[in-house]
């Protein structure tokens, strides 16, 4: 699955209120982009897993293949609120939801 090109106009509102399946799109400190999968939510945990790609510019994460088979197994863990802190902080810029 390809993800369209534009921006999430909800996802002020998506972090918020964060979803199983829904997809954050980060960037790195080095200016990388890449996609964090949420495979649950339980009270303010946050279970994620990782794409194995990246991209080096912006436009480019959106060519990164975001089906099941291109995260990573291993589940890391987040709280809501340093997911938000995050997004505030344009470490996440974007919510994908489908």
């Amino acid at each position: 699955m390809i993800i369209n090109g534009t921006k999430n106009k909800n996802s002020a509102k998506y972090i918020r209120h964060l979803q199983a399946n829904d997809l954050l799109e980060t960037r790195s400190p080095e200016g990388h982009y890449s996609f964090f999968k949420i495979k649950e939510v339980k009270g303010d945990t946050v279970f994620l897993r990782a794409n194995k790609q990246e991209s080096t510019n912006e436009s480019g994460v959106y060519k990164l293949a975001t089906d099941d088979n291109s995260f990573e197994e291993e589940i890391y863990l987040s709280t809501q609120q340093s997911i938000e802190e995050k997004f505030a902080k344009k470490e996440i810029v974007n919510v994908v939801r489908k």
